[in-house]
C-alpha cells in the first residue's frame, strides 16, 4: 500500500483422497481429507515512528505444509500467529503483542494480550552511570497440542496473569586506554497470578532475583596496506582479534 505498507495473503486447499497414506501413520492418525492453509502478512507504517506487523496462519492439520510444501516446512515446522503494535521513541520502544492459539494441533503458549516497555541504555544525569530496563505484562493461556482425538482436542494447562520487571545500572569504563570494563547491577522483580499444576490454584508466585556483574573486552588488530587483488575486490587486509568476557 504506497510506500508505508506491503503484505501477502495466500491460501492452497485440496481434497486429499489418502491424507493417512501421505503422512506419518503416528503423528498422521485422524487427518481429514480436506486440507487447506491460509496466510496473511502485513507490516504498515504509522504515523509517530509506530508499526503495525500482521503475521496470521491457519492449517487443517499440522501436516499439510510437510505433505506438499516440504521446504517451507523445513524452514517453519510450527507457525504461530501474531499481531503486534509497536512505538519506538528516542530512548525507549513500546510494544502490545496478541498471539492467539489458531492451530490447535501445536503446542502453544496464547499471549492475550502482552504489553511490554524497553527503555534503552540512557545516561543519568552527566555521571558514568546509564540505565537500562524492561517491563511487561500480560495474560498467558498455556496450550499441549493432541494429535489422537478428531476433532484435534488441546490439552489446557492453565491459565495466568504475569507481571515482570528488569532494571539496572551500567558503568562503562576504559581502562589504560585499551581495556573496555562494563560493570554492572541490577534486579528482576516477577509475579504469577497462578502457580504451575502441582501447586494449588489460588497459589501465588514471586520471585526476586539480584544481578551483578562485569564485561571485559580489548582488541588487537594488524594491517597489511600491501595486499592487493583487483579480481577479488581487496585493497588492503586488516585482522581484528577481540577477547571478551562476560561474568
Amino acid at each position: 500500500i504506497g510506500d508505508v505498507g506491503q503484505g501477502i495473503l495466500r491460501g492452497y486447499y485440496l481434497n486429499d483422497a489418502d491424507a493417512r497414506e501421505t503422512s506419518d501413520p503416528n503423528a498422521g492418525q485422524g487427518l481429514p481429507n480436506n486440507r487447506y492453509l491460509g496466510e496473511w502478512q502485513h507490516k504498515q507504517m504509522l504515523p509517530r515512528d509506530t508499526t503495525l506487523t500482521i503475521d496470521l496462519n491457519k492449517q487443517s492439520d499440522r501436516d499439510v505444509v510437510n505433505d506438499f510444501l516440504p521446504r517451507e516446512h523445513q524452514q517453519n515446522s510450527e507457525p504461530d500467529s501474531v499481531i503486534d503494535l509497536t512505538k519506538r521513541g528516542e530512548n525507549y520502544t513500546l510494544s502490545g503483542l496478541v498471539r492467539p492459539q489458531f492451530n490447535n494441533f501445536f503446542d502453544e503458549v496464547e499471549r492475550l494480550p502482552e504489553v511490554k516497555l524497553a527503555i534503552n541504555r540512557t545516561r543519568l544525569f552527566d555521571w558514568p552511570v546509564f540505565y537500562e530496563g524492561e517491563s511487561s505484562v500480560g495474560y498467558y493461556n498455556d496450550f499441549a497440542a493432541s494429535t489422537n482425538a478428531v476433532p484435534f482436542d488441546p490439552l489446557f494447562h492453565g491459565s495466568s496473569v504475569r507481571m515482570d520487571t528488569f532494571h539496572q545500572l551500567v558503568s562503562p569504563h576504559l581502562l589504560f586506554g585499551w581495556l573496555s570494563f562494563v560493570p554492572r547491577a541490577g534486579g528482576r522483580y516477577t509475579y504469577y497470578g497462578r502457580a504451575p499444576d502441582a501447586a494449588p490454584e489460588t497459589q501465588e508466585v514471586k520471585r526476586v532475583v539480584a544481578d551483578l556483574g562485569a564485561e571485559t573486552s580489548f582488541k588487537l588488530t594488524r594491517t597489511w596496506p600491501d595486499v592487493q587483488n583487483k579480481r577479488l575486490g581487496i585493497d588492503g587486509l586488516r585482522h581484528i582479534v577481540e577477547p571478551f568476557a562476560n561474568y
